[in-house]
């Protein structure tokens, strides 16, 4: 139960400073005393890191005590986060004839206004970044993961019209959906269903199907519980 720090080196591209990633090897401490305890020991050799974003289980994790135990960081909690599994099997049904699964190369700039929609992501929500500043990096975010950041993107479309998006990060046993979003004039007809049914019908066979919402986005939650998710904790 080892806290490990990971550089996060597009952080500090785009944000100008040193970042990392606090995960846990195997698994975080079961106890708040032990957490605590173990996140300490971690920063205390990140001496040259500015930012740390650590994902912690809800009802362990006490954002007072831990700033009482970090005079020298600034502690803030940015919410919850749930993370959804559709297990490996049925596919469900299958609407994938207007999404088409593009690995390499895909065209960014359609997908852009997405960064705007994004409000319930650490950028969005930490206030010294600010919105325009949160905007900037996920508009970056998007056209690096079209770029081949991502192993494949699912391109919604519409009457032949760019309608949403999806980025797939596959490895041997799960798919991890890490950008989804449909664009403003494409919203209230199904079409978030429909991109997320085709992803399902070409991995889910063989993969676990995983994707992260904050708890209070309502629309995103509630579609993804839709998919027979086995939710389990995750705070930010």
């Amino acid at each position: 139960m080892t806290a490990v720090l990971t550089p996060l080196p597009w952080d500090e591209e785009h944000l100008g400073f040193p970042c990392a990633r606090l995960d846990w090897d195997p698994a975080p401490p079961e106890n708040a005393r032990d957490l605590t305890a173990e996140i300490v020991r971690a920063l205390d050799l990140a001496a040259t890191t500015a930012l740390v974003a650590a994902k912690l289980p809800t009802g362990l994790c006490d954002p007072s005590a831990l700033a009482s135990a970090l005079p020298g960081w600034r502690v803030r909690a940015l919410g919850v986060e749930v993370l959804h599994r559709r297990p490996a099997g049925d596919p469900g049904s299958v609407h994938s004839a207007e999404v088409s699964f593009v690995s390499g190369t895909a065209a960014p700039a359609p997908f852009l206004p997405l960064a705007h929609d994004m409000r319930y992501s650490r950028y969005h929500l930490d206030p010294e970044i600010g919105t325009e500043r949160a905007v900037s990096l996920w508009q970056a975010s998007i056209a690096e993961h079209c770029r081949g950041f991502a192993h494949e993107v699912a391109d919604l479309t519409q009457a032949g019209r760019p309608a949403g998006m999806a980025t797939l990060h596959i490895d041997s046993d799960s798919v991890r959906l890490h950008i989804v979003g449909v664009l403003a004039w494409a919203r209230g007809q199904g079409l978030g269903r429909r991109l997320l049914e085709a992803v399902i019908a070409r991995h889910g066979r063989t993969r676990d199907v995983l994707v992260e919402a904050h708890q209070d986005n309502a629309g995103a939650t509630a579609l993804y519980r839709a998919f027979r998710e086995d939710t389990r904790f995750s705070g930010s």
